[in-house]
């Protein structure tokens, strides 16, 4: 079963279309976290403190992705802006920075996960903004 897991798992995170959708509609659920409450249940039965997680009502606070998810980020998004297409792998530009990107931004409720991110030049991370917009959808065959 943790086998088929990683396969689905590893099936998905090639979608960004699909991973798009799928934290625009878990952004509801953040954005309706409130701090009024000072815990909650947590999955080991224990407490989470929502303090700690949210910068305010319905938004989480950012977290640097660690450095495994940028490295997978990196390589599924193939080293390009999934916007404008870009090499940023420093290959052919020193110059080129690599943003790693929440595709629903934390100020509509994304999330701080590695489904959430995709990877955007300086000038493409800066025109999105705090803005969700579509994903690039275009994909290169890992074959052939």
């Amino acid at each position: 079963m943790e086998r088929l897991a990683d396969e689905v798992f590893y099936i998905m995170f090639l979608n960004r279309s699909a991973l798009l959708n799928l934290n625009l509609y878990l952004a509801g659920y953040v954005q309706q976290l409130s701090l009024d409450f000072e815990t909650e249940d947590g999955d080991d039965g224990g407490t989470v403190d929502l303090h700690k997680l949210l910068k305010r009502e319905g938004v989480l606070r950012r977290k640097s992705p660690p450095e495994w998810a940028r490295r997978a980020v990196f390589f599924r998004d193939r080293g390009c802006c999934v916007a404008c297409h870009r090499d940023l792998t420093g290959l052919l530009s020193l110059l080129s920075k690599k943003n790693f990107d929440h595709m629903v931004p934390l100020a509509q409720g994304g999330l701080n996960d590695i489904t959430n991110l995709q990877l955007l030049c300086d000038k493409c991370n800066l025109e999105k903004s705090d803005k969700t917009v579509a994903t690039s959808s275009q994909y290169q065959l890992w074959y052939g």
